[in-house]
């Protein structure tokens, strides 16, 4: 999964429940994806605020997930509609999955270069 001296690249999705990190290890391999449920992100002063949700997923090269933090996410009693989306979006995820519409084209094909990453 992600390591120290990995890279990511995350697309915060302003209008969905979950963000999507591409992830590349130390020779700008590309790694696997993370994605965060939390709340749509807000407008503030300051540029963006988003309430975590607790649950994450990691997506490897194959296709393979794992569902993260669940022991969290039970412990964290949130009002019953928020955990109701909650389940909602991670069934929508692990649909796109595995209908490998997962990530979305203009995140698969966005890669790094050395200027991108500063070395």
């Amino acid at each position: 999964m992600i390591e120290s001296g990995n890279y990511g690249v995350m697309f915060d999705l302003l209008d969905r429940w979950y963000n999507i990190v591409k992830v590349f290890d130390e020779e700008k391999r590309l790694k696997g994806y993370y994605s965060d449920i939390r709340e749509p992100p807000e407008r503030t002063e300051d540029g963006y605020v988003a309430k975590d949700l607790f649950l994450d997923y990691w997506i490897d090269l194959n296709g393979d997930y794992v569902l993260l933090d669940e022991d969290e996410f039970r412990s964290a009693e949130l009002p019953s509609e928020i955990e109701k989306k909650v389940l909602e979006i991670a069934e929508k995820l692990e649909k796109m999955i595995e209908e490998d519409t997962y990530p979305p084209k203009y995140v698969e094909e966005f890669g790094l270069s050395k200027d991108e990453i500063g070395r």
